[in-house]
């Protein structure tokens, strides 16, 4: 695709705007993953906004026809070693406490061997019709014995009850249309997709064919809701001192059953040193005035005045009196904006592990 794209560029001054079409010659089989719909990134997207500049048509050409390709084909080039054809990689003397019966499944029996040996190899009607299918479907030689096809009385492949889909991808594409695009299907996703279809339809690599269907489905797209939304990046609050309680994080837990007179606990936390929390009963009643005073007589005789204060949008800690007080004292309040706990994520982690203490 990007041999297409360059080329028509590079001859821009020449094919841009033809009336008649231009003539690309190509072995074509990897652009046939381009006339399926997918999912692709935005520089991918801009090659069909510019292939619509041109009036083109591919043309297939045979890769041993193909004077362009020569170098990829090489006569001295080594194909494959025909003595890898069956090659054991893991013997069974590598199996260690094996099963008797698990054992057996992979030792031949000898009795059954001879009588197979002995056997007339005359073919027998399944297998000329496997041989006329084959022969239709050239594709069906490396099923068959991969993956243990069979017959039906209809003289089709079947595995297990499914049955076998072959031919290029628009066959296969018109099956998903029964399944997925009608009206009656509703466009189910990725797993209730291949539940409807293995019952009756089968293909090598179904799983991939369907989830690359469904995710360059429009419909899809445009409808369902996106249940991994991205999410914008976190900043994290940087440290600015390592002594204990220099940044703390402060928060309420309130709707407390009642204890010598406090329904409310205060929880200052650490927020980079030590991650300590100091826990203060109060009344949910309490205003900024005995906050701070909370403050002073807990927090300031051991570890002075903080440099940041961590807190969310609660009145108590956002009101003017705070917010002048920490101006003269030269601490930096950071408050969290509206549904984003994020911001005070040090302190509801403390909340968390405490509500479930008690």
């Amino acid at each position: 695709m990007l041999a297409v794209i360059r080329s028509l560029h590079h001859w821009l001054h020449l094919l841009r705007g033809t009336v008649l079409p231009v003539i690309i010659w190509t072995d074509h089989k990897n652009l046939t993953y381009w006339a399926e719909p997918h999912k692709v990134g935005p520089h991918a997207a801009t090659w069909q906004v510019k292939l619509t500049q041109y009036n083109f048509e591919l043309h297939h050409k045979s890769g041993e026809s193909n004077k362009a390709d020569l170098l990829s084909r090489c006569p001295d080039y080594d194909t494959g070693n025909p003595s890898n054809d069956h090659l054991i990689v893991l013997p069974l003397s590598r199996f260690a406490n094996m099963s008797p019966d698990l054992l057996a499944t992979f030792t031949p029996d000898p009795v059954k061997l001879t009588l197979a040996d002995t056997k007339d190899p005359e073919p027998s009607l399944d297998q000329q019709v496997i041989d006329a299918q084959e022969e239709k479907f050239p594709e069906l030689r490396n099923l068959q014995p991969v993956y243990s096809l069979t017959i039906d009385s209809q003289n089709c492949f079947c595995k297990d009850q499914a049955l076998v889909v072959v031919g290029n991808d628009s066959l296969r594409r018109g099956v998903l249309h029964t399944f997925h695009d009608l009206h009656t299907a509703g466009h189910p996703r990725i797993s209730n997709t291949l539940a409807l279809l293995r019952p009756y339809y089968w293909w090598p690599h179904m799983k991939d064919f369907v989830t690359a269907y469904i995710k360059g489905c429009a419909t899809c797209q445009a409808n369902k809701i996106n249940m991994h939304p991205t999410k914008p990046p976190l900043f994290p609050i940087t440290p600015t001192s390592t002594s204990p309680f220099q940044m703390v994080a402060m928060d309420f837990i309130t709707k407390l059953p009642s204890s010598n007179g406090y329904d409310t606990i205060l929880t200052i936390t650490d927020h980079d040193v030590s991650k300590a929390c100091i826990l203060i009963p109060c009344k949910e009643t309490i205003d900024s005035v005995g906050v701070a005073a909370l403050y002073t007589t807990h927090i300031f005789p051991h570890y002075g005045i903080p440099l940041k204060v961590i807190s969310d949008c609660d009145p108590r800690l956002d009101s003017t009196f705070t917010t002048h007080l920490c101006r003269l004292l030269g601490i930096k309040q950071n408050i969290s904006t509206a549904y984003h706990p994020q911001t005070d994520g040090q302190s509801e982690r403390t909340n968390q592990s405490l509500e479930t203490y008690l």
